[in-house]
């Protein structure tokens, strides 16, 4: 992944969410498809073992959720029929397709003509 500030990930089991992770990067495939690079900046996502998610960031303006504690659950579960992520993350009411792989997660909403997340592990 090319990235402005490159990140080192810290790997980690696919299987497990729980930690902090820093948005690096969104892309939008549909309408108005673009890219925008986040790893210069430190958007957090701390997913707590409780199912507490809580995320803070330095910018105000980004695509992804908005700073905030929300409840969330992971589960291993394939959102989408012959999606390609294996997992599925809940955040309050909304599902998102979600992969780990090498320390890298990915959260799809594409399939209904949303973005694609980019966070790395810390």
């Amino acid at each position: 992944m090319d990235l402005t500030c490159p990140i080192s990930a810290r790997k980690g089991y696919d299987a497990k969410l729980v930690g902090k992770w820093k948005l690096v990067k969104s892309e939008s495939v549909f309408m108005n498809r673009n890219a925008e690079d986040y790893s210069c900046n430190k958007i957090i996502y701390d997913f707590r073992s409780d199912g507490t998610l809580v995320i803070t960031s330095d910018i105000d303006k980004y695509i992804g959720s908005k700073p905030g504690t929300y409840q969330y659950k992971f589960t291993k579960t394939s959102l989408y029929e012959g999606g390609s992520q294996s997992y599925m993350l809940q955040v309050n009411q909304r599902s998102v397709a979600c992969g780990i792989s090498e320390g890298v997660m990915n959260l799809d909403d594409s399939p209904v003509d949303g973005p694609i997340l980019y966070l790395v592990r810390l």
